[in-house]
């Protein structure tokens, strides 16, 4: 892969994203690397979507909208971009994120260092106002901004057990990858019932498929708002997707668990931020499967306590926002 003469790729599958829709396509359209093709598959927006669209179309010729009729999945939407896709790298973005200038730059970089590399990922950083932002938006150094999103992964077992179990260590628009990857492993899973989470799937298939690469500056910003697909109802595809993975390996017995533990702590932090039944039972699950685990004492802790006292208890003994902020 050639750095500065690579086509890459920018896939942005959107529903309903007029109000963000234009950021996102600017943050693409200000990259260092300028040779782009800016794909953006609309599962049919009922809203201004496909307009504001073909506006910015019209006067960049790299954007290019490709239109559908509505599913509400985010697999096959992608996968419509993927198979229009002609850059010798893709680089996944949501309608509502944004990317620092020098994103795709310095992932080709990082590729071309590790040619055995099949993904590169950023650290990246939650935002619900855009003034909060930098003004220019630029990649932020490590530790200086929080909560992050991205980590290392280890090599080998190791680190698919920890793609598969710790929360946050890669969002999906901070991934690029060579297309020769795609090719290789196929697209994202259009599994009725993964309305998220087909993002780990994906991205645990690729694992298999080689090493990653991780830059820890922060070059991604995910924007939280009340519209966001995966805000405190993930458990069901966290479920499904692991039911993926198991149906497509065997996964060693000290990493099924760990990975079930995972899935129930979801299942968990979920239905105690929204104050829903069933949290104890699935805390205690979660513990159940791991217990060696001392990331799962707080459930344990928090499950012998009154609902609101156990709300606070666990998030606080956790350190950790609740689920959907």
């Amino acid at each position: 892969m050639t750095v500065g003469a690579s086509l890459v790729s920018v896939v942005i599958p959107v529903y309903n994203g007029a109000p963000t829709i234009r950021s996102a396509l600017r943050s693409a359209q200000g990259q260092t690397h300028e040779r782009l093709e800016i794909l953006v598959a609309d599962d049919g927006s009922a809203d201004a979507t496909a307009e504001i669209v073909r506006q910015a179309a019209a006067e960049d010729p790299r954007i290019r909208l490709l239109e559908g009729a509505h599913t509400g999945l985010p697999g096959p939407t992608r996968n419509r971009a993927l198979a229009a896709a002609r850059g010798e790298a893709i680089a996944l973005l949501d309608a509502d994120d944004l990317w620092s200038p020098r994103k795709v730059e310095l992932q080709l970089q990082a590729l071309a260092r590790k040619p055995e590399a099949v993904l590169a990922h950023t650290a990246a950083l939650e935002f619900s106002d855009e003034a909060t932002l930098p003004d220019p938006l630029t990649e932020l150094p490590p530790g200086r901004a929080s909560p992050l999103y991205g980590r290392e992964l280890a090599p080998g077992p190791r680190g698919y057990r920890e793609l598969l179990t710790r929360r946050r260590l890669l969002c999906t628009p901070s991934a690029l990858f060579r297309a020769e990857l795609h090719d290789r492993i196929g697209g994202f899973s259009e599994n009725e019932r993964l309305p998220c989470a087909e993002d780990l799937e994906f991205f645990a298939r690729a694992w298999e498929a080689g090493p990653f690469v991780y830059l820890p500056q922060v070059c991604v910003f995910v924007r939280k708002h009340a519209g966001n697909v995966t805000a405190g109802r993930a458990w069901p595809a966290v479920f499904e997707c692991l039911k993926e993975v198991e149906a497509r390996r065997r996964l060693p017995l000290a990493t099924r668990r760990a990975a079930w533990s995972a899935a129930w702590l979801v299942r968990a932090e979920e239905a105690l931020a929204a104050g829903e039944t069933g949290w104890r039972a699935a805390m205690a699950r979660a513990w159940a499967e791991e217990p060696w685990n001392v990331r799962r004492w707080p459930g344990l802790v928090s499950a012998g306590l009154p609902t609101g006292l156990g709300r606070r208890a666990y998030f606080a003994l956790r350190g950790a926002a609740r689920p959907g902020r």
